[in-house]
């Protein structure tokens, strides 16, 4: 079901037109058959120099929101731009239901190739964990590098 959703939400999502040359808004809706509307998004992706920070903010509308709590997660990418390619130093993702809010945050060491994960749970630390992989980008961070990490010609991709 959230795949289909995922899906539908890029297919009739609309971006709005670059604001200074260094920022995107784009909005978008998700349907799901006869229950309609089901989510919103909003992202912005904003750059200044060599920075960069995507916002994306999403929540459940309609009766899929009654369903779930009121369902409302967002989800943050900050770094920097390096040959077009952006280049993550923290991704942070908070959810909130109901009177419960979790808050989520990636610190990528790139010195000693290290991710640390610290999860909040209704503001109080819950715990600070190293993970026991190492990844270049997140997925916002992914998304948006995406054209400058394709190459023509090329089938199989590892990131």
């Amino acid at each position: 079901m959230w795949k289909k959703i995922a899906l539908t939400t890029l297919l009739t999502g609309g971006l709005v037109a670059p604001l200074f040359g260094e920022t995107l808004i784009g909005t978008y809706v998700a349907k799901y058959g006869i229950f309609g509307k089901v989510a919103k998004a909003t992202g912005t992706y904003q750059k200044e120099g060599n920075r960069y920070r995507i916002f994306v903010d999403t929540r459940a509308v309609g009766m899929v929101a009654s369903l779930s709590k009121h369902l409302r997660e967002t989800f943050e990418s900050k770094g920097k731009v390096v040959k077009g390619v952006l280049v993550p130093d923290t991704y942070t993702m908070t959810i909130k239901r109901g009177s419960k809010f979790y808050k989520y945050i990636y610190k990528f060491d790139r010195k000693k190739y290290v991710i640390y994960k610290l999860r909040y749970f209704n503001g109080k630390l819950e715990y600070n964990r190293t993970l026991p992989y190492w990844v270049n980008f997140d997925v916002l961070s992914l998304y948006f590098s995406l054209p400058h990490l394709m190459k023509p010609g090329k089938k199989r991709y590892t990131f």
